[in-house]
């Protein structure tokens, strides 16, 4: 039911099959997963829902149906400049399909090793995006796992 509402909302009727229930999104040995009871709807977004070469897009999105809930991710080698992009990209084109329709959003970032000049910068985007989009935005290497 929550991945039919998802698709109507980002008139995606030819791309029922970047829609599914599943909790967990890999790519490169990179993984996101959300340990719930709730409702799940996970989109598979860059190169299913949006093919485009040009547009900036995270990989995945996930709604979390009860709580109107909307998980960014983005499973990055080490750009992570290029994944924050990618993530605020996505954020904004949703928060204009949704409507404001009270969902609240979030962004994960899951890479590989990052140097660690690249943290500082990481820190300063992250507190950018958090005041001037209310966009958090989290970091984890490898694997990244939450609860709700």
């Amino acid at each position: 039911m929550c991945c039919n509402e998802l698709v109507q909302i980002l008139n995606a009727t030819d791309a029922q099959a970047c829609f599914n229930v599943s909790n967990v999104a890999k790519e490169n040995g990179k993984e996101f997963r959300i340990n719930t009871q709730k409702n799940l709807c996970r989109v598979k977004n860059d190169g299913c829902l949006n093919s485009s070469k040009e547009e900036k897009k995270c990989d995945y999105i996930f709604k979390v149906c009860e709580t109107k809930q909307v998980f960014l991710v983005e499973l990055k080698g080490t750009n992570i400049d290029d994944a924050i992009a990618q993530i605020v990209a996505s954020f904004k084109k949703l928060q204009l399909q949704l409507n404001n329709t009270g969902h609240s959003f979030k962004a994960f970032i899951v890479s590989s090793s990052v140097p660690s000049a690249a943290e500082q910068k990481f820190r300063q985007l992250k507190a950018k995006h958090k005041r001037d989009l209310n966009l958090d935005i989290d970091k984890r290497h490898s694997k990244y796992e939450i609860n709700i």
